[in-house]
């Protein structure tokens, strides 16, 4: 299990999915193409948010802290889709 958001994984979520897509907007750029480019990175998980989150860096993180890590919890009512697909992130 992840360990707190300075994680190898969350931080690709949240950095190098970034540093990616400005590296491949440029490429493009240079090479005469117009294509729009936007890439997302997220983590789903499976088990419960009440069970991650005092596992989680020093146990304080709100269900609002781990979404802005792009950390998603695919609870019964499947809030996280809404989420991920509405672009609230």
């Amino acid at each position: 299990m992840m360990g707190n958001v300075y994680d190898e994984k969350v931080r690709f979520c949240t950095h190098t999915i970034s540093e990616t897509q400005d590296a491949l907007r440029l490429k493009l750029k240079e090479e005469g193409n117009e294509t729009s480019l936007d890439l997302y990175a997220y983590i789903l998980f499976v088990t419960p948010y009440i069970k991650v989150k005092p596992k989680f860096g020093n146990g304080n993180l709100t269900n609002e802290g781990f979404k802005e890590s792009h950390i998603l919890f695919q609870e019964i009512n499947q809030d996280y889709l809404n989420d991920l697909f509405e672009g609230t992130i």
